[in-house]
């Protein structure tokens, strides 16, 4: 293509259906989450065949099938990746509590999901629960337990679990966890058991 013809965004540009679809679509607000977030923060090292998005409302609009949707609406406000708006590491792991089942491979999430823990700080990690149900802190605790116990002892201090807690579907628990009160029928890991990363 003649360079006088090119548009603004390369050819060779994964996130270029993303950065479309938010040209055409304007009123849309969204941003990018789960591994794409990790990738375009330069924590993960692949992007998905799908570009993973959180919209903060669900579309109305038909979204490219190269764009995987799910609906989350940060609390801190995004920053920009790659010219597009990307969720903080704080809000990646609220949304990956608050909707367990839009990780499309929670196996796969260990390559880049401990990157990822290790740039959360506190503050933004308490304003972005602030306000959610107990089953998200519960979840983010629990998840948090082995990787960054530091922020999950913090999140524990003003937080008393009072109902049990599912983390995935109905179904047999693999594991149960008395100080979060969680019942684990998803996770293929101990989130207890994981390496701490800082």
């Amino acid at each position: 293509m003649p360079a006088e013809s090119a548009g603004p965004y390369s050819t060779a540009d994964p996130l270029l259906p993303a950065k479309a679809f938010a040209l055409s679509h304007p009123g849309c607000s969204f941003a990018l989450t789960l591994q794409t977030a990790a990738w375009a923060l330069g924590l993960a090292d692949r992007i998905p065949a799908r570009i993973e998005v959180a919209f903060e409302q669900r579309p109305v609009v038909k979204v490219p099938r190269e764009i995987s949707p799910s609906v989350f609406e940060s609390g801190i406000g995004t920053i920009e990746a790659r010219e597009v708006p990307c969720l903080r590491a704080e809000s990646i792991v609220v949304h990956m509590a608050q909707r367990p089942g839009t990780v499309r491979s929670w196996q796969g999430a260990l390559e880049w999901l401990p990157d990822v823990a290790c740039e959360m700080e506190l503050e933004p990690l308490l304003a972005e629960l602030a306000g959610r149900p107990q089953s998200v802190w519960s979840r983010v605790g629990y998840l948090l337990s082995g990787m960054r116990p530091d922020l999950a002892v913090e999140i524990g201090r003003d937080f008393e679990p009072k109902s049990k807690t599912r983390f995935g579907p109905r179904s047999n628990a693999l594991r149960n966890d008395e100080r979060w009160k969680v019942s684990d029928t998803l996770l293929p890991f101990d989130p207890r058991e994981l390496e701490a990363v800082l």
